[in-house]
């Protein structure tokens, strides 16, 4: 699983307060195991104080219809002011927790630190060009 991030392009673009900086962290991830039918993200927790995330819903995670290639999901964040100011995440900390769904087997509870990758756009484009 990687995580890259990405900030809106103007205030207020994800959550309607002019006054807020927000943006998105988007997870790709493919399955290491045939039998993985999904991955539910139960709690995401940045480990940087002036990024908030607040799922109001689990996030899922589809491998069973995907043969091939990986998936991707996205996670609203806020940025809160008080905090600081951030220009760049790579290379923050984030915990991701939540269940392991296999199709023959009982479910597996996870927790994971991940560090925080690149810029989404630049990513996307690095792919594109190569």
């Amino acid at each position: 699983m990687e995580v890259n991030y990405l900030f809106q392009d103007r205030p207020g673009q994800y959550s309607g307060d002019y006054r807020t900086k927000s943006g998105v962290f988007v997870f790709r991830t493919e399955p290491k195991d045939s039998e993985l039918k999904n991955l539910v993200i139960k709690e995401v927790k940045p480990s940087h104080s002036a990024l908030v995330v607040n799922l109001e819903q689990i996030v899922v995670v589809p491998f069973e219809q995907k043969k091939k290639g990986d998936s991707a999901v996205s996670v609203r964040f806020k940025l809160l002011k008080r905090k600081g100011e951030l220009t760049a995440l790579e290379g923050k900390g984030i915990r991701v927790a939540g269940v392991l769904n296999y199709a023959n087997r009982k479910p597996k509870t996870f927790s994971t630190v991940l560090k925080i990758g690149e810029l989404y756009q630049a990513k996307d484009l690095l792919d594109q060009t190569t």
